[in-house]
């Protein structure tokens, strides 16, 4: 059986710099280059927007917060109820201390013992791929919108059809993107039309 040296799970920032690199060895265009780049970073934009609310509260450690809104620890801020009477500052300061801490040492874990063993790794790839499954499915619980993991879906489904394995992310991305704004376009809309009748039937009453 072929063997091959153990490797850690890659903290975001490696992933980032791997795609990169993956990039300019194929000959990707700068524009490509810098467009991929660019949305696999912009999610970090609608996390922050999103944890406005939670995070207007929590004094001194908003900074550190903001600093480390990993995936994983965005899925548990906003899924986790805070226990009764603990201090809501604390604990989303223990549960991102404690993100960053696993990366951290995991990767130092991993690279140590990748540099002295070798483990047959095969199918280990999917682990990450799995943790996404599994954040995603207490995120659908804990949501009280369903249409985002819909949207999610079908431009999976379309990226997977219409393009090549190289491309369905960065189609995927921008296709989610645009069914999502649609939506929202859609909705503001149909709310001003009921703002609307609703003011016209007052103004006949």
């Amino acid at each position: 059986m072929k063997r091959r040296l153990y490797k850690p799970s890659l903290s975001e920032d490696t992933t980032r710099t791997l795609i990169s690199v993956a990039l300019l060895a194929a000959g990707a265009g700068l524009m490509e280059f810098l467009t991929l780049t660019l949305l696999i970073n912009l999610r970090h934009s609608f996390y922050g927007i999103s944890m406005l609310e939670k995070f207007s509260d929590v004094g001194r450690f908003r900074t550190y917060l903001i600093f480390a809104l990993t995936d994983e620890t965005y899925a548990l801020l906003t899924t986790t109820k805070v226990p009764d009477r603990a201090s809501k500052s604390d604990f989303y300061l223990y549960i991102a201390i404690l993100n960053h801490f696993y990366w951290i040492t995991g990767s130092v874990i991993g690279a140590i013992l990748g540099s002295v063993l070798e483990i047959d790794m095969e199918g280990m790839a999917f682990v990450l791929t799995a943790l996404f499954v599994v954040l995603t499915i207490e995120q659908y619980y804990h949501s009280k919108a369903v249409f985002p993991f819909i949207a999610a879906i079908v431009a999976g489904v379309v990226s997977i059809v219409l393009f090549s394995p190289q491309n369905m992310l960065l189609a995927s991305i921008i296709i989610g993107t645009l069914i999502l704004l649609s939506h929202e376009k859609m909705v503001q809309a149909k709310r001003t039309s009921a703002l609307m009748a609703d003011t016209d039937q007052e103004d006949g009453l």
